[in-house]
């Protein structure tokens, strides 16, 4: 998404997006981690969910800098270029609360809250 958002959006949009894709970075990083640290069963139950839990608010931190930046004056093509990235983010969101559901499943389905269990 950091990609396109700068390729579509306008000079005037620079500060935001900026700020945006510091938040969408850092939630790749933590999901890279979350990710990793599950398959190699690094992680304890509440480390897994913290992370997830930090993916999640940076993606909403993300959305929330987009949707300042739909209040600023642009173009109606600008306009629907934010709305697509504030949709695509919507629906990161929804995968992230299957993302935490999976986690807790993964833990409830053992008894192993210290360490992630293996399969």
């Amino acid at each position: 998404m950091t990609v396109v958002g700068r390729a579509l959006l306008p000079e005037s949009m620079r500060a935001y997006w900026g700020l945006a894709t510091d938040f969408l970075s850092d939630a790749s990083s933590r999901l890279t981690r979350l990710k990793t640290g599950l398959a190699q069963h690094e992680l304890t139950q509440d480390a897994a969910l913290a992370l997830q839990e930090a993916v999640q608010t940076g993606i909403e931190q993300f959305l929330g800098t987009l949707r300042k930046a739909a209040q600023m004056p642009h173009s109606r093509q600008t306009g629907r270029d934010i709305e697509r990235l504030v949709s695509t983010g919507e629906m990161v969101l929804t995968l992230l609360g299957w993302a935490r559901q999976s986690v807790e499943q993964l833990f409830a389905d053992t008894d192993h809250a210290r360490h992630c269990p293996t399969r």
